[in-house]
């Protein structure tokens, strides 16, 4: 499952 990894990242990067 690379969804939620792929949202958790893009939401981290758009966070940062």
């Amino acid at each position: 499952m690379e969804t939620l990894d792929s949202s958790l990242c893009l939401l981290q990067k758009s966070v940062h």
